[in-house]
């Protein structure tokens, strides 16, 4: 996983940990988030310091109210990361496809993840 601080730099797990204290302290940045009918989030927009968008993910979902897209924008609008969900009958996770099309199935025992 890699995470993203204030759209400036992108850290590794190793990074981020080593340095979540100092991050954490970091001034808050706005966030706005929009909400269909069902009062699920469609969308969150994240700003600096100076009210500038940095970062936007947005989420689309099935009938059952599971998330079948998910996609993360820079703050130009260019698509810079997407997956796409699967769900069994039952409305678990089956499959997900990242941005490369890189395909992770999973699969279950009596409802739970077996690895």
């Amino acid at each position: 996983m890699v995470y993203c601080v204030a759209g400036i730099k992108n850290y590794s797990d190793k990074e981020f940990s080593e340095r979540r204290h100092e991050f954490y302290q970091l001034e808050p940045i706005a966030q706005g988030s929009y909400y269909d009918e069902t009062k699920a989030v469609t969308e969150t927009n994240i700003y600096d310091e100076f009210d500038v968008l940095q970062t936007t993910f947005s989420y689309q979902y099935d009938d059952s109210g599971l998330v079948t897209v998910y996609s993360m924008y820079d703050g130009l609008g260019m698509l810079i990361d997407q997956e796409f969900y699967l769900y069994n009958a039952s409305g678990l996770l089956q499959q997900s496809i990242d941005i490369d099309g890189n395909i992770t199935d999973y699969g279950y025992s009596n409802g739970v993840l077996s690895s």
